[in-house]
């Protein structure tokens, strides 16, 4: 009676073990449970602040990145500037000698014209009367030569007329005299087409020659005062268009500091 008590006892005690045990198993499940669920929900809010952390960081840099952007435009724009106003100053500097140059030009064919039509009107007025006047002196020289040897052989017929001369004597020198004769007309005719030959075709040519001269003076100062008109246009349009794009280019770049700030 007493064995049957005690294995009834053991047997009770051995249940409530089992009840206890599984009583307690159960919490640790539960509370397994719990602290995975807290987990979940911890990650999930770390998550969602490591996100909010990035989108926190890159909005600034996207905002420095368009900072950069735009001052990288504004320093090319500042340096398309620059070089617009070289283009400029370099368009003017040009202009400039060009300027100068056409004006020399014009100088140098106005001291050439004055010279040509001073060379032609002393000719005109010098050159050629006093060698027209040495034509005409030379030929007279001539003239009066012979008309010195036919008097002089005159002369001598006369003289030697009579016959109280030596036949001898009188032949020499009525030879004499008819030789210095003859000369003196060939030397007349020679003078005669020297002269003729000096006033129609040396002098003429000189004449035609400084007149050319002249002409040619003329022209190329037209044609000089026509390169100035010209340059000056020129320049005028180049200078026009270096100015407008120094213009753009300084709206473009005040535009684009406007839109910066």
């Amino acid at each position: 009676m007493k064995s049957s008590f005690q294995a009834s006892v053991l047997l009770s005690s051995i249940f409530l073990s089992s009840c206890v045990l599984a009583i307690g198993t159960d919490g640790m499940e539960e509370d397994m449970a719990d602290w995975a669920e807290a987990e979940q929900v911890a990650a999930s809010d770390a998550s969602g602040t490591m996100d909010g952390e990035a989108i926190a960081m890159k909005a600034p840099s996207a905002k420095e990145d368009k900072k950069a952007a735009e001052k990288a435009d504004t320093s090319a724009l500042e340096f398309d500037l620059m070089m617009a106003e070289l283009e400029l100053a370099a368009a003017e500097a040009s202009q400039a000698r060009s300027m100068e140059s056409a004006q020399h030009g014009i100088a140098t064919a106005k001291r050439d014209l004055g010279l040509a039509m001073e060379e032609l009107a002393h000719f005109s007025d010098v050159d050629m009367p006093l060698a027209a006047a040495e034509s005409e002196l030379s030929l007279d020289r001539t003239r009066g030569r012979l008309n010195d040897s036919k008097a002089e052989l005159q002369q001598l017929v006369e003289m030697y007329g009579d016959e109280e001369f030596a036949e001898s004597t009188k032949e020499l020198v009525l030879t004499r005299g008819k030789r210095g004769v003859e000369q003196g007309e060939r030397s007349m005719k020679i003078a005669e087409r020297r002269a003729t030959d000096k006033r129609e075709f040396e002098l003429a040519r000189k004449g035609g020659s400084l007149a050319f001269k002249v002409s040619e003076a003329e022209r190329s100062l037209a044609l000089k005062v026509d390169a100035l008109a010209t340059t000056k246009m020129d320049g005028k349009s180049k200078l026009m268009r270096a100015a407008n794009k120094v213009e753009k280019a300084k709206k473009k770049l005040t535009d684009a500091t406007a839109e910066a700030n």
